[in-house]
Order: C-alpha cells, then sequence, then structure tokens
C-alpha cells in the first residue's frame, strides 16, 4: 500500500512539473512572438497583444497566482529588453493581470457552496467567454493607461487616439480567439459541452 501511494505521488508531481514547465513555456513564447512575429501581422497600423491573451488564458486555465506571475514576468522582460519608458510597463502588465485574476477566474469551492445555498446555480461560466472577456479587459486596461500616459506627457489627446485604443481591443480579443483552444490543448485542457440529462423515470 505504501508502494502503491508512494507511485500515486511520484507521477502527481510528475504531471504537477510538467504543467508549470508548460506555463513558463507558454509565458516566454508569448513574449517572444509578441516581439519579434506579432509586427508582421499588424492591420492599419494596429498590432495585437498577443502578451494579454496569453495572460487571460492562463487567468482561466491556471488561476490567480499564475496569472499575476505571468504579467510580472512581462513587465520585467519588456522593461529589461525594451526600456522605452521607465518603469511602465513594469507596473502596468502586473496590475493589468491582477484585475483579470479578481473577475475571470474559476470560483473557489466556498464561493460555489455560498451561491449553491443561496439557491443560485452553482457554476463556473464558459471558460472560452471568460478567456475573450479577460483579453479584452486586460487591453482595455492597458489602453487606457496609454492615454492617461500620453496626456500626462503634454501631448495632445485625439480621437484617433481612442479609436486605436478600440481596433486593438478588437485584434486582440480576435487573437484570443483563434489561439485559445490550440493553447489550452498544449496545457491539458479540453472543451467539453454540458449535455443536459433527462430525468431519470421511475419504474415502481
Amino acid at each position: 500500500m505504501d508502494m502503491s501511494k508512494h507511485r500515486r505521488n511520484r507521477i502527481m508531481l510528475k504531471k504537477s512539473l510538467r504543467r508549470e514547465i508548460r506555463l513558463f513555456l507558454l509565458i516566454f513564447l508569448g513574449y517572444f512572438c509578441q516581439v519579434s512575429v506579432v509586427p508582421y501581422f499588424a492591420i492599419g497600423g494596429v498590432t495585437p497583444l498577443l502578451t494579454m491573451s496569453v495572460i487571460a488564458i492562463i487567468t482561466v486555465a491556471y488561476g490567480r497566482l499564475q496569472a499575476f506571475w505571468c504579467g510580472a514576468i512581462y513587465g520585467l522582460l519588456y522593461e529589461v529588453m525594451l526600456p522605452t519608458h521607465k518603469l511602465f510597463q513594469l507596473i502596468l502588465y502586473p496590475a493589468a493581470a491582477l484585475v483579470g485574476v479578481i473577475l475571470f477566474p474559476d470560483k473557489t469551492a466556498q464561493q460555489l457552496e455560498i451561491e449553491r445555498s443561496m439557491g443560485k446555480p452553482a457554476q463556473n461560466r464558459s471558460p472560452l467567454l471568460r478567456t475573450v472577456l479577460c483579453s479584452s479587459v486586460n487591453t482595455l486596461i492597458y489602453e487606457i493607461v496609454n492615454i492617461v500616459y500620453v496626456f500626462l506627457r503634454e501631448s495632445s489627446i485625439t480621437p484617433q487616439h481612442f479609436l486605436t485604443g478600440f481596433h486593438v481591443i478588437l485584434y486582440t480579443a480576435g487573437l484570443t480567439c483563434l489561439i485559445m483552444l490550440p493553447i489550452r490543448r498544449f496545457l491539458g485542457y479540453r472543451y467539453q459541452r454540458k449535455v443536459a440529462q433527462k430525468p431519470k423515470r421511475y419504474v415502481g
């Protein structure tokens, strides 16, 4: 029995290790694709934020802590590799990730139990919908802070700034729709539709 328990623990440890390796591969691959590949797919001068899509996918798939670390790593990488605005990316990415992890992760067992006790349907919403919404909200925060930063530099704000930000949000949401299923499969998640079960008929 001890050997069986030890084997189960070893299998769980290997699965956890593989899961974390996939996570960090995804984080760094997302950054390098953002700075080297994504600019070639710009439409009308608008480039999507692949990094925000990755943060959203990790927020829904992994949870709060991993999503925050993803945002922090992206902020550090941008700060080191592209130090155009001092501390701007370093603060912005973790802040955007924090908003996402508050709104869009899976509900905890305690939250589900509270909803169940209140007579509400205790279930998580579709992970795919939450992923797209999370990437949109993260990008919205990013664009709002960008516009505020432009304003604080005493530059004139024009309607084009808002239009460009809106296009970035749409483009990022569309990119998230394209990549979230393959990435979730890479992370070991499968999307399963819930099939309504017919009530069993009692036969006396």
